[in-house]
């Protein structure tokens, strides 16, 4: 399969069991994960008929952080399908996210001996 190479708008880097915990949580409240990525922090949220949860986190927070000057990304995913992604912390230390409201979410794993893990998941459509 031959993947094209990609522009994101958003890449960030983040320990994997701060991830694997966040996510837990958010699932305990949602079904779907909205991530909005701003100059000023990134914000995973979900809401569902228990409640809604937003976690905010500020780029002094992550261990690498750049969007596009000017864009922001705001794209919601199936928190089941990423949770199923990202739930091991024992793969990696850190989790690297590359997002654009163009394409697929590119999830990463760096194993180490040049060896990756990448996933890829398409964003959900509103019917809006």
């Amino acid at each position: 399969m031959n993947i094209p190479q990609t522009n994101y708008y958003a890449e960030l880097s983040l320990p994997s069991k701060k991830v694997n915990d966040m996510l837990l949580q958010l699932s305990n409240f949602g079904n779907d994960l909205n991530i909005i990525c701003t100059d000023e922090c990134v914000d995973f949220k979900t809401k569902g008929t228990s409640g809604e949860m937003r976690v905010n986190i500020p780029i002094d927070d992550m261990n690498s952080y750049s969007v596009l000057q000017d864009e922001a990304v705001n794209l919601t995913y199936s928190l089941q399908y990423i949770t199923k992604m990202c739930i091991t912390n024992k793969l990696s230390t850190d989790i690297n996210f590359n997002l654009s409201n163009e394409c697929p979410m590119k999830i990463n794993y760096d194993l180490g001996d040049d060896s990756l893990l990448t996933f890829y998941i398409a964003s959900k459509i509103s019917d809006d």
